[in-house]
């Protein structure tokens, strides 16, 4: 039976007060009444996107473990259990609950969009609106599949609605085939969603997905097909077995140049419609303030957002988990909640934020430091996106130490940095108004660098220069993101740094991702869409060099406490061995799926994958 799959309803709750939702007066439809008004239609809608925002998915459990998986993010303390240390081979296992909730999760929206998708044919409402409708939830069913094929590769194909006991088998279909239907949807929604100007007034205030933002996802797919055309050697598929080399000439696409070009099309075409722009301080991208600021939540720069409620039901999992008990900047000063700081930033990201951008070094006389070590970073991006060296606890009233002070770089202790992007001066350890980011206007500059450095010949080269601009816009909001009559940031420009190919240049571009988007959610598909090589040179082994530094590894001359590496990685040593790799770039298939799906056989697991 395939009673473990899908789960059949069509969500129609509200998402809260500061929610588009709140145009729709419908709060919940049965099956009789679903499509017979347009307002019944938008609580459909309202449906699609309240599947995304289980606590499954990118707001919770989903988040939380590929970050974990990409080792830029870490948890606070020792785990022993195989749901933690899972992450250190870069994936998730076949048999982890988390891996079967995220996939079913994943599911049950795929066909909320179905269902509402399906029953548009029989709708008495107008052909207009139900042609919008409907370009609308093929968005959400394009994201949500555009999740699925990069976290499982091949994965069934379902573009109706699927009875909850059907009994029916449902193959694994071709990621390429999947890549196909992807871009099919995001065009219709391209050509049939409202543009920014066509938007209700509560549309725009809450700043609701538009035409564009279906454009910016089909950037972000072509982006995803030049990685697997551009590294096929080293992706997850093996080209040895039949149907695997990757095709996608039914997307038009015959290699990686190709894709790069159409990515970089999509990408300067929402560049050139001026439907969104950056924020004029980064800052003010996570204020998070209803009361004070407002009009942050319907800031240009949302491409396509998830709203948090005010009454904890969604979206607090990740403000809980980042956050410590009692944060200065909110009003709790009472309530503890055990997730608290769950989430922690990996300190080589770190060091290597404030190395690159102009960091202050450690004093060089302390006894108890050895080599260089970056206790502060000038860019402003680095202070809003950490909580480090110290807070205020506002139940005690004083301030907790944190690394990199001096006292906690080898005792860690609980004291690792925080993140802070989800701090509201709302919160209260339950409620709390933080957004997550799916999508925001400075990802579609950076895949714009991404696709031109791709596409260059080397440096000067007017595919070079773009990708330099792109970049130096972004930039140029960080520096002027410091408080009003101070002076802008001393960030160096990158026309200053010397670049040798376009590799390095590539590359350089991929970290700025991880500084201007850190704890969005992005980590996981960065680290492994460029394949098995790209992650070994960029993160794994580079991190062990870092975990085998005396600050990281080494315990002081009669000291009790545990290092970083012994108990944040269980003194592993990550994998190197490219082959190893591999297998690690999607999770495996989930194995309630293979078991009880009877279309699939144990030897359907992904390539590479032995467990």
């Amino acid at each position: 039976m395939m009673n473990r799959i899908y789960f059949i309803v069509l969500g129609v709750c509200l998402l809260s007060s500061c929610s588009f939702l709140d145009e729709a007066p419908v709060t919940s439809v049965g099956e009789d009444d679903a499509y017979v008004s347009e307002s019944a239609l938008e609580a459909g809608i309202a449906g699609c996107y309240r599947a995304m925002q289980g606590s499954a998915l990118y707001q919770g459990e989903m988040s939380e473990y590929l970050q974990f998986c990409s080792m830029l993010v870490h948890w606070k303390s020792e785990r022993l259990q195989q749901q933690w240390t899972q992450c250190f081979d870069l994936t998730m296992y076949s048999v982890s609950n988390n891996n079967q909730k995220i996939y079913r999760a994943l599911y049950s929206g795929v066909n909320t969009c179905n269902r509402l998708i399906s029953g548009l044919s029989g709708s008495p409402v107008d052909d207009f609106f139900k042609t919008r409708t409907e370009a609308e939830a093929r968005l959400i069913r394009a994201v949500l599949y555009f999740t699925l094929v990069r976290l499982y590769g091949d994965v069934p194909l379902l573009l109706e609605p699927v009875a909850y006991d059907s009994g029916m088998g449902f193959p694994r279909t071709a990621y390429y085939d999947v890549y196909e239907q992807i871009v099919r949807d995001l065009r219709f929604a391209q050509e049939n969603m409202c543009g920014p100007k066509e938007q209700t007034p509560a549309a725009v205030l809450a700043g609701r997905p538009h035409k564009w933002a279906a454009t910016s996802f089909l950037a972000a797919v072509y982006m995803q097909i030049a990685c697997l055309l551009e590294n096929a050697d080293y992706q997850w598929f093996d080209m040895s077995k039949e149907g695997r080399r990757p095709d996608f000439t039914t997307c038009e696409i015959l290699d990686a140049e190709d894709a790069w070009t159409l990515a970089l099309e999509a990408a300067k075409d929402v560049i050139e419609s001026e439907a969104y722009g950056l924020e004029r301080d980064y800052r003010h991208l996570f204020r998070w303030d209803p009361v004070n600021h407002p009009l942050d939540y319907c800031s240009k720069e949302r491409i396509f957002v998830l709203q948090s409620t005010d009454n904890g039901t969604s979206g607090n999992y990740m403000a809980v988990r980042t956050l410590p008990a009692y944060p200065g900047g909110t009003q709790n000063k009472t309530t503890e909640n055990k997730n608290n700081g769950r989430i922690r930033p990996e300190r080589y990201v770190f060091q290597k934020w404030a190395g690159t951008y102009g960091g202050e070094l450690a004093p060089s006389d302390r006894d108890d430091i050895e080599g260089n070590l970056y206790i502060s970073c000038p860019d402003p991006r680095f202070d809003a996106t950490f909580i480090h060296t110290r807070y205020r606890n506002l139940n005690t009233g004083k301030n907790v130490g944190l690394y990199p002070a001096m006292n906690y770089v080898m005792n860690i202790n609980s004291r690792e940095p925080y993140f802070r992007k989800y701090l509201s001066p709302l919160y209260d350890a339950g409620n709390g108004y933080a957004d997550l980011y799916m999508m925001r206007y400075a990802d579609v500059l950076l895949m714009a660098a991404e696709a031109s450095a791709s596409l260059s010949s080397g440096p000067g080269d007017t595919y070079w220069n773009a990708a330099l601009d792109y970049v130096e816009q972004i930039h140029s909001r960080a520096r002027a993101s410091v408080d009003e009559g101070e002076n802008p940031a001393s960030q160096p420009t990158w026309e200053d740094r010397q670049f040798a190919d376009k590799d390095a240049l590539v590359k350089a571009i991929m970290w700025e991702r991880v500084y201007e988007m850190s704890c969005e959610g992005h980590e996981f598909f960065d680290t492994h869409r460029r394949g098995a090589k790209y992650l070994v040179d960029e993160i794994t082994r580079p991190l062990n060099a870092f975990l085998a530094e005396p600050n990281q590894s080494k315990v002081p001359d009669g000291a009790q406490d545990k290092t970083y590496k012994s108990v944040l990685f269980n003194g592993r040593t990550l994998p190197e061995d490219v082959e190893q790799v591999r297998k690690g770039l999607l999770l495996a298939f989930p194995d309630d799926e293979i078991r009880y799906n009877p279309a699939l056989t144990l030897a359907d697991q992904n390539d590479f994958y032995v467990m």
